[in-house]
C-alpha cells in the first residue's frame, strides 16, 4: 500500500511540475520515439500531450534543434552520464529560452533503450544574467576609465589594479603589478601603520576610511596619496578596494606653508573663542618667551594682556561675522616681566568656532616713531627759539639799560625799590629762557674727554649742597668703586645733573632725601640713578615729559628736561623717568664708557719746552 501511495505522489508531482518531464524509447537508427510526457512538455513543444505520445521526436522538433539533440545524445551515450544544453523554443504565441538535461538510461547489455528529458523555461535567468552582465560591464568600464587609481588587494597582494592605477605607480602594465605584495608599494617606515588600516578595513566591512599614505613607485618615486578604502568580497574572498588620489602637490604646498609658518617672525595663531591656543608658530617663544608648557595653560593668552588694554580675543568672541577684520594694538606681557607692543590682525569664524590670528612685535617701531616725533618736535623748537631768541635779545638788551638808567635816577626813592627788583628779576628769568632757547637753537661746541663719574657727582653734589640744606633735602651718594671713566662733555653734563637734582629738591618742598647712585650694569655701560621722595608723577604726566613746552613745575617752561635729553643723546646715552604717585620719582642716565682713544686723548701731554 505504501509503495501504491508513493507512487501516486510521484506521479502527481511529475504532472504538475512546471518543468517539461519526458521519457523517449531509443530504437535503431537512432529513433526516439516518446512514450510519456507531463502536462508540461505541451508548452515546450507546442503539441498537446495526447498527440505528443507515440510520435518521434523528429516530427515535433525543428531540424536545428533536432540536430542539437543528436549531438548531446550521442555525448551522453559516450560518456555515460547526463549532458546539458540550451535552446531556444518559438512558437506561434511566445518564444523563450530553456534549458535541457538529458539522462541516458541503459540496459544489462549495456545499451541505451530509453531517455528522459528534464526542461526548464531560462528566461527570466538569462535576462537577469545579461543585465548583470551589461551592469558588470559598465561599471569595469567606468573603473577603467576612472581618472584615479582604483586596486584591489587580497591576501595582502595585488589583484587588480585599473589603467589610472599603473600610471600612478609607474608601471608598463598589469603583468607588472598583479600578484606582487600591496607592502612592496609603501615606504618602509609605513608599513606598520599601513597594516593596522588595511586589517580595520577587512574588521569594518562596507565602511570606507580615508588616510594618507606615502607610496613608493616602481621607478623608485614617492608618491604622497590620499587612499579610501573598504572591504568587500571578491573571487569568494575577503579584498579590500581602496582609490589612490594624488596629493603631491597638496602635500608639497602644506610643507612650504608650513615652513612659511614656523620661520616666520609675525605671530601666528589658530584659537578657540575662549582664547584656547590650538596651533601657533614658533615666534610666540621667540618673541614673548614663554615655552610650549607655558602656553597650553588655560586661558593663557588672556593672562598676559596689560590690564589696561582691550583683550584682542574677547573682542573678537563679541564679533558675530567673518567677514569683519579686527585690527588692535594691545600690550601683551613677556615672560620675563616687561610688556611688548602688539599689532593684531585677526578675523573669527563663529560656525567653527575659530580665531585666526596674526601679530606683529612693533615695540621698537613704536619708540622709533616716538623719538622721530620727538626729534622733529626739537628741531620745530629749535628752529622757533632761534627766532625768537633773535627778535627777543636785542630789544630786551635795550629794555634792561634804560631800567639801569631809570632806577639810577629814582632809585633813591624807596618806594620804587621793590618794582625795580620785580623787573630786574623778570628780567633775569626772561634771559635765562632765551639762554635755554638758545642752547635748543644751535649745536654747542663740545669738549669731550674722560672723565671719573665720582668726581663730576661730587663736584655736582657740593654745588647743590647749600640750596638743599636751605630746603631741608639731605643728597647722598653711592657709586661702586672702580668704575671706568666716561668720555663726556663736563660741563654739559653738569648741566644735566644740576638739572635733574634741582628738580628733585624743588619737589619736596617740605624737605627729603635725594639718593644719586652710580654701578656698572650687566651689558657693561654706566648706570646713574637720581630717586627722590618727591609726590611722584601721574602715568598720563610721565610720557609727556621731555615735551616742548610741557611741564609739571609752576612757572617752568618745559625745555630744562628736553635740553637734558639732547644732551645725553649726544654723549651716546639714554635716559629715562620712572615715578608713582606718592612713591617718588627715579631718572635714570645710562652711559657708555669711554673709549680708549678718548681717554689717550685726555692724558696731560708732556712739555715740549727745553
Amino acid at each position: 500500500m505504501r509503495q501504491k501511495a508513493f507512487i501516486h505522489h510521484l506521479s502527481s508531482f511529475i504532472e504538475n511540475v512546471s518543468d517539461a518531464i519526458t521519457l523517449l524509447e531509443v530504437s535503431p537508427g537512432p529513433r526516439f520515439r516518446y512514450i510519456d510526457a507531463n502536462r508540461a512538455c505541451e508548452r515546450f513543444s507546442g503539441i498537446p500531450r495526447e498527440k505528443m505520445i507515440g510520435m518521434y521526436l523528429g516530427e515535433s522538433a525543428s531540424e536545428r534543434n533536432y540536430e542539437l539533440f543528436l549531438d548531446s545524445f550521442t555525448k551522453a551515450v559516450n560518456r555515460k552520464r547526463s549532458v546539458h544544453f540550451e535552446d531556444v523554443y518559438i512558437g506561434d504565441t511566445e518564444t523563450f529560452m530553456f534549458e535541457t538535461t538529458l539522462a541516458p538510461l541503459f540496459n544489462s547489455d549495456n545499451d541505451c533503450t530509453h531517455i528522459l528529458l528534464f526542461s526548464r523555461d531560462i528566461t527570466q535567468r538569462k535576462l537577469m544574467e545579461a543585465q548583470l552582465y551589461e551592469s558588470e560591464r559598465k561599471h569595469r568600464q567606468l573603473v577603467e576609465s576612472f581618472p584615479e587609481g582604483i586596486i584591489i588587494i587580497s591576501d595582502d597582494k595585488l589583484v587588480y589594479v585599473n589603467p589610472s592605477g599603473e600610471l600612478l605607480l609607474k608601471a608598463n602594465g598589469n603583468d607588472e603589478l598583479i600578484g606582487r605584495s600591496v607592502y612592496d608599494f609603501i615606504l618602509p617606515d609605513d608599513h606598520e601603520p599601513a597594516k593596522i588600516y588595511f586589517e580595520g578595513l577587512l574588521n569594518l566591512p562596507g565602511s570606507p576610511v580615508t588616510e594618507q599614505h606615502r607610496i613608493l613607485r616602481l621607478d623608485g618615486t614617492r608618491l604622497d596619496a590620499q587612499t579610501t578604502g573598504f572591504s568587500f568580497e571578491y573571487a569568494g574572498k575577503p579584498a579590500v578596494m581602496s582609490v589612490l588620489r594624488d596629493v603631491s602637490s597638496m602635500v608639497k604646498m602644506q610643507e612650504e606653508l608650513d615652513h612659511f609658518f614656523n620661520l616666520s617672525q609675525q605671530l601666528l595663531c589658530i584659537c578657540t573663542l575662549d582664547g584656547q591656543m590650538r596651533v601657533k608658530n614658533p615666534a610666540w617663544e621667540a618673541q614673548l618667551g614663554y615655552s610650549e608648557e607655558d602656553m597650553q595653560e588655560s586661558r593663557f593668552l588672556c593672562s598676559i594682556v596689560h590690564p589696561d588694554d582691550k583683550n584682542p580675543f574677547l573682542a573678537l568672541a563679541e564679533m558675530n561675522s567673518g567677514a569683519n577684520v579686527l585690527h588692535l594694538e594691545s600690550r601683551f606681557r613677556h615672560k620675563d616681566g616687561h610688556y611688548r607692543l602688539i599689532r593684531w590682525n585677526a578675523s573669527i569664524i563663529p560656525e567653527r568656532g575659530t580665531i585666526y590670528v596674526t601679530g606683529t612685535d612693533i615695540t621698537d617701531q613704536h619708540a622709533q616713531q616716538e623719538l622721530l616725533q620727538k626729534s622733529e618736535k626739537l628741531s620745530i623748537v629749535g628752529q622757533l627759539a632761534a627766532g625768537i631768541a633773535h627778535e627777543i635779545r636785542n630789544p630786551l638788551t635795550s629794555l634792561k639799560g634804560f631800567l639801569q638808567l631809570f632806577r639810577s635816577k629814582l632809585g633813591k626813592e624807596k618806594k620804587y625799590d621793590d618794582y625795580f627788583s620785580i623787573m630786574f628779576n623778570e628780567f633775569s628769568r626772561i634771559e635765562e629762557i632765551v639762554g635755554e632757547f638758545l642752547i635748543l637753537a644751535k649745536p654747542q661746541p663740545k669738549s669731550f674727554k674722560a672723565m671719573p663719574i665720582d668726581l663730576l657727582l661730587r663736584d655736582i653734589v657740593k654745588l647743590l649742597d647749600i640750596q638743599a640744606i636751605l630746603n631741608n633735602v639731605q643728597i647722598f651718594t653711592d657709586v661702586e668703586p672702580g668704575l671706568p671713566p666716561i668720555c663726556c662733555d663736563e660741563n654739559q653734563l653738569k648741566q644735566v645733573f644740576v638739572n635733574i637734582l634741582k628738580n628733585g629738591i624743588e619737589a619736596m618742598p617740605y624737605g627729603g632725601m635725594i639718593m644719586v647712585s652710580a654701578r656698572r650694569s650687566e651689558s657693561g655701560d654706566l648706570s646713574l640713578r637720581f630717586a627722590d621722595q618727591g609726590p611722584g608723577i601721574a602715568k598720563e604726566q610721565l610720557a609727556k615729559l621731555g615735551e616742548p613746552f610741557y611741564t609739571t613745575k609752576e612757572g617752568g617752561t618745559g625745555l630744562g628736561l628736553m635740553i637734558c635729553h639732547r644732551i645725553i643723546e649726544s654723549h651716546q646715552g639714554t635716559i629715562s623717568i620712572s615715578s608713582e604717585v606718592g612713591q617718588g620719582t627715579t631718572v635714570e642716565i645710562i652711559l657708555p664708557p669711554a673709549m680708549p682713544h678718548c681717554i689717550s686723548n685726555s692724558a696731560p701731554q708732556e712739555s715740549q719746552d727745553g
